[in-house]
């Protein structure tokens, strides 16, 4: 609980929603990532393939589902 209570209330995020379209983008990405890894492997034939597992996690932070903290401006 000490550890992890914290995240129960977080703080409220005064940025607008992102516009419909990039959460859409966003979800593609990550189906489409999971589906590659899913299709592929993590490896192919002696070769690591280690942007597959990057595809999802980038698609949420370019379609805004998970936003990158900003520092507070004084």
């Amino acid at each position: 609980m000490a550890l992890v209570g914290r995240f129960e209330s977080p703080a409220p995020d005064p940025r607008p929603a992102p516009p419909v379209l990039r959460p859409v983008l966003a979800t593609f990405g990550v189906c489409a990532g999971l589906g590659a890894l899913a299709a592929l492997g993590i490896a192919r034939d002696g070769v690591i393939l280690w942007y597959l597992p990057l595809v999802p996690i980038a698609a949420c932070v370019l379609g805004g589902i998970v936003r990158i903290p900003q520092a507070e401006r004084r």
